[in-house]
């Protein structure tokens, strides 16, 4: 172990912020303090409530260190959810997973997530919006992600919503995203 240690303290920071690129884990921050200094909040995962929404998204505002972000919302409703779209100025957030499963957020919460279009670097959105009461006028709102100008991955959770015929058109239309690879959208049981 001895060795594996001393040859792990010769790697520079930016080769550690490699290897944590290509795990995308924390993990590696808690190694030691090298690993600390190097790492530290590049990959995130936070729980948060309509109570501390605001004060995390003020957290993170415009710190380039933050790579990825995972957030569990828990009781969200359509008002709460405004603070989200603000990650949108986290200046080199790539990869985004928000959880918003079993909030009622409707389509006015779900369309403050529109505002997610305006995070350059993004290139990998995961949304799960499973029964979160989200209509027609949401699911046009969630269209607008396929001008974010970098996004390679959407994966989007759509079930148990009021999603009919001209909800799921508009969403038909984030397969012209520019950079588009993976496109996932999951609409089952759906309809009013």
């Amino acid at each position: 172990i001895f060795f594996r240690l001393c040859m792990a303290l010769r790697l520079s920071c930016d080769e550690w912020r490699c290897i944590s690129d290509y795990v995308q884990t924390a993990v590696l921050s808690h190694v030691c303090r090298q690993t600390w200094r190097a790492l530290r909040r590049r990959y995130l995962s936070w729980h948060a409530d309509c109570t501390n929404v605001s004060e995390m998204v003020a957290l993170l505002e415009g710190d380039p260190a933050v790579r990825s972000l995972s957030v569990k919302c828990n009781a969200f409703k359509d008002d709460t959810t405004r603070p989200l779209g603000e990650l949108r100025n986290i200046p080199r957030l790539t990869s985004l997973t928000l959880d918003l499963e079993g909030s009622p957020i409707g389509d006015t919460g779900v369309a403050s997530l529109s505002a997610l279009k305006e995070a350059r670097a993004l290139k990998d959105l995961h949304l799960s919006l499973v029964f979160t009461r989200l209509g027609n006028a949401g699911a046009a709102a969630l269209a607008a992600l396929k001008d974010i100008p970098s996004l390679q991955t959407l994966v989007l959770g759509l079930e148990f919503n009021e999603i009919e015929e001209p909800g799921a058109q508009a969403l038909a239309t984030l397969r012209k995203a520019p950079s588009m690879h993976i496109l996932s959208l999951n609409l089952g049981l759906n309809g009013a």
